[in-house]
């Protein structure tokens, strides 16, 4: 049960519309309606935030279709709530704009009479009180909504129209601290990006090492020997290939030996894949090389084919993974892809036979991975609690020779002119694809391996403090939400204002109970209901307008 504070009332949304106010929904206007350079603007539920409008979408029609539609044209002040998520209910204030406007079907538009502060209604809908009433009268199963009809029947306690002006006053104060120290949190996290970025671009020009490298020389020096060459290091990368390609042979003969004396296709096994034989790679180009910065002594270009591990190659996953079952094979999507590893929450999974089929893919831990659909460039290694596991189409797999360090290829991959790179090379299909050649054949700075480690762990110590002051960071925002909705909590239950602005409020000449506008509300609503009604064509539904 509501407690109703003093001089408030309890009414419901429905109830607030007065003879001149307008509660209606917005249009259902469809594709072949818009026109990109109508000179009517269409918002969209993208534009409708969370006490925000964000004005993000650029749909249009032309008036005359406009008309012929009979769109209901909104104003400035009028209040847009949000018929579905997310979050379902989301209210805000449309500001105007330079172009007439009308907004689509799953937005619910309210333009009240002057007897109920706006603003004060936009806060009370964004409140957490009128969201669970909402969440509790939404429909449908895949696709959540809240009918206008059962919008019309939430629950609000009405405070009188000098209070709400001084809740609205206070709340949008209170808001303000609470948006300016969030704005700071939100500059700091950007400059810890760009110092990420500073750190990788550090790391692959081979600044993070150079006291090492120089130590590492001089320790050569007095053994009276030299470090390896780029040209030693290609070479043992090619050697490293051939010889996992060997072993792998040798273990591919001997399972299939087994899988002959068991009756071959008899026994209803598949036969064992035979390993991949390692390509010679061609080495890149004098143009290309050219092209490239130069790299610390011992340091060499290369594709990155070229530190393919030998017997397996790289490739494309599960083409479709069909049903969910729980107890299937783990598989790794573009959405699990989070700060170069893969996070496991919200794996879904694939029948093991199908699984089976894409035995190129199946993981082993430790590969490079890269999205190749949609949010290109996205990277991961492997873990190896997910070896086993197999990807989805839109991830490409690298398997890596041990002459590299996983984690060093990941953060080569991960800095920005990287990213960039890789999504210049994207086509545009229905998203933006990466073709695996393209993966191939990009270039990489291969360090020594021991120099690779000792890069990661520079790499490691610097991001690590990033990562913690990033957490810091959510955190810090997280308990601001907390703040706001505990703010709007306190104001719609009546207990935001002191004793001392109560008092104020109550002595101005203009108070008047809450039950006093709502009966003049009432009794404009009567006065019209009485009146003769215009007939008015009823707008065309969706099945009419197919």
């Amino acid at each position: 049960m509501m407690n109703v504070p003093d001089g408030w009332t309890k009414t419901s949304l429905g109830e607030l519309a007065s003879s001149n106010a307008v509660f209606c929904d917005g249009d259902w206007v469809e594709s072949k309606d818009q026109d990109p350079e109508g000179d009517v603007r269409l918002i969209q539920l993208a534009d409708i935030g969370d006490g925000l409008y964000k004005s993000k979408s650029r749909r249009f029609l032309t008036s005359v279709k406009a008309s012929e539609l009979r769109c209901t044209f909104l104003k400035p002040g009028d209040l847009l709530i949000a018929r579905m998520p997310d979050p379902l209910g989301r209210t805000c204030i449309f500001p105007g704009d330079p172009k007439s406007s009308v907004t689509v079907v799953d937005v619910c538009i309210v333009r009240l009479s002057d007897d109920i502060d706006h603003r004060w209604l936009m806060h009370a809908m964004n409140s957490p009180a009128m969201r669970n009433q909402i969440a509790s009268l939404q429909s449908g199963s895949t696709r959540k909504r809240i009918s206008r009809k059962n919008l019309a029947t939430v629950q609000l306690l009405v405070p009188p129209l000098v209070e709400q002006y001084a809740i609205v006053a206070k709340i949008e104060s209170m808001i303000s601290e609470l948006d300016r120290g969030a704005e700071q949190l939100e500059a700091v996290r950007t400059q810890l990006g760009r110092y990420r970025q500073s750190v990788l671009k550090a790391a692959f020009e081979g600044r993070l090492t150079a006291a090492w490298r120089e130590e590492r020389r001089r320790q050569a020096e007095k053994a009276g020997g030299a470090l390896p060459t780029a040209g030693d290091l290609l070479e043992r990368i090619r050697a490293e290939r051939d010889s996992a390609y060997t072993q792998r042979l040798r273990e591919w003969e001997q399972a299939t030996k087994a899988w002959e004396a068991a009756g071959g296709k008899a026994s209803g096994e598949k036969k064992p894949r035979k390993p991949v034989e390692p390509t010679d790679v061609d080495p890149l180009s004098h143009e290309t090389l050219s092209s490239l910065p130069v790299l610390p002594t011992g340091w060499a270009w290369c594709g990155l084919e070229s530190i393919v591990e030998g017997g397996r190659t790289c490739a494309y996953g599960v083409l479709k993974p069909g049903t969910n079952p729980k107890n299937g094979v783990p598989l790794i999507r573009v959405g699990d892809l989070v700060n170069g590893t893969v996070n496991q929450d919200e794996l879904r999974h694939i029948e093991p036979n199908l699984s089976a089929e894409f035995a190129r893919t199946v993981l082993e831990g430790g590969e490079f991975l890269i999205s190749l659909v949609g949010a290109i460039g996205r990277t991961a290694i492997v873990p190896d609690d997910l070896a086993g596991a197999n990807t989805a189409r839109a991830v490409g797999v690298v398997p890596l020779t041990t002459t590299v360090v996983p984690k060093y290829v990941e953060y080569f991959f991960r800095r920005s002119s990287k990213i960039a790179e890789m999504t210049s090379l994207a086509h545009e299909v229905a998203r933006k694809t990466l073709n695996l050649e393209d993966v191939r054949r990009a270039t990489i700075a291969i360090a020594p391996p021991d120099e690779q480690a000792e890069i990661v762990n520079e790499i490691d110590s610097r991001l690590s403090v990033v990562d913690q002051i990033e957490r810091t960071i959510d955190t810090a925002l997280k308990q601001a939400q907390s703040l706001r909705q505990s703010i709007l909590k306190r104001a719609f239950e009546g207990r935001l204002l002191t004793e001392t602005e109560l008092e104020a409020v109550r002595a101005d000449p203009a108070y008047e109970p809450a039950e006093k506008l709502l009966a003049r509300i009432r009794a404009e609503r009567s006065t019209a209901e009485t009146k003769p009604k215009k007939k008015v064509r009823r707008k065309r539904t969706p099945q009419e307008t197919a």
